[in-house]
């Protein structure tokens, strides 16, 4: 049998904290990142097939230990060439270990800007809801399942959230529970192996490959709720300083819709600000968003004005394919056809 070459990248999060006083960034008793990628290789399950069967060699680079709420821009660059130094290197399998908090924005960002397919390589990330010196870890079960994965010869050369149990696509994922072992889901389950908007990318991986920390552009967003009149949608055109903004991604109510008063802003402000490209999503956790409602404001009608309703993405995603496409070089025109097509 073939001996798997497998790269672990650690980046702290949940699955390596401890509530400890000597951690790496806090001085309080809250918990943080303590434990390196070789200590949480040793808490994997003893009877759990990856360990049983022995049929890998695994490289462990600690990129760094962080809550991955605090994850910047040049922490993600760090962990994007970490990946890359491991593919030249020759691995056959990464598993990224990583804070659940942005968990799903970094899958996504690694999906779409990794040669993963070129090196016939699969990447999974995973992490733990649990603390590792909690009394019921899940972290050893997860990161032993994410090791299995990529072993396996079955596996996808792309990028899988492999946690509780589920496999699921980078594309369309997000963090659905703060306390439960099962803590990501896919946005459309009936269809969680499509890509969606990743079809049209035809250039997968995006190239060039972006740095998120340089001149990193002013994707906000903003979240209405009923009787919004659409005034902080207004004050999110504005830029920061020098930096202006160059998109905004609107988390609408149900499927899609949003106030009369705040699409007769946005109608507004897409004039005003030619250059700025919303998008709307949903801040509804599950399904689909969609140009089915005819009200001002509604789904149908946003669409029939040209504003990209985006399907499979909820917010956090939407922002780090707007800002892998800017970073790239896309134009807002070129972005925008993307968005349409």
């Amino acid at each position: 049998m073939t001996t798997a070459n497998i790269v672990v990248l650690a980046t702290g999060g949940t699955i390596s904290s401890t509530a400890s006083t000597t951690s790496h960034e806090h001085t309080n008793n809250g918990l943080s990142p303590s434990l390196s990628g070789e200590d949480l290789l040793r808490t994997l399950p003893s009877d759990h097939p990856f360990v049983v069967q022995k049929n890998a060699t695994i490289h462990v680079n600690n990129v760094y230990h962080k809550d991955s709420s605090q994850l910047l821009p040049t922490d993600i660059d760090r962990l994007t060439d970490a990946v890359l130094t491991a593919l030249d290197a020759g691995a056959t399998g990464i598993v990224v270990v990583h804070g659940t908090d942005t968990l799903e924005s970094t899958a996504l960002w690694l999906q779409l800007v990794c040669p993963l397919a070129h090196y016939h390589c699969p990447l999974a990330i995973t992490g733990a809801t649990f603390a590792a010196d909690s009394s019921t870890p899940d972290g050893p079960q997860n990161l032993a399942d994410a090791l299995s994965y990529v072993t396996n010869p079955q596996a996808e050369s792309t990028v899988k959230i492999v946690f509780g149990g589920a496999i699921l696509p980078a594309w369309g994922a997000l963090k659905l529970a703060t306390d439960q072992r099962t803590a990501f889901a896919s946005v459309c389950p009936a269809n969680a192996t499509s890509t969606g908007l990743t079809e049209l990318l035809v250039d997968m991986p995006i190239h060039p490959i972006p740095r998120l920390s340089v001149n990193t552009p002013l994707v906000r967003i903003v979240t209405v709720d009923f009787g919004d009149d659409g005034s902080l949608l207004r004050l999110a055109c504005e830029p920061s300083g020098a930096v202006p903004v160059r998109a905004i991604i609107i988390e609408a109510l149900g499927s899609g819709n949003l106030p009369a008063a705040t699409a007769t802003v946005l109608h507004e402000l897409r004039t005003t600000y030619p250059e700025i490209i919303f998008v709307v999503t949903s801040r509804v956790p599950l399904g689909p968003v969609s140009a089915l409602y005819g009200c001002t404001g509604g789904g149908a009608d946003l669409a029939a004005a040209g504003i990209p309703l985006i399907k499979n993405l909820r917010a956090p995603q939407c922002r780090i394919l707007l800002l892998a496409l800017l970073q790239a070089g896309y134009s807002t025109a070129q972005i925008k056809n993307i968005l349409h097509a």
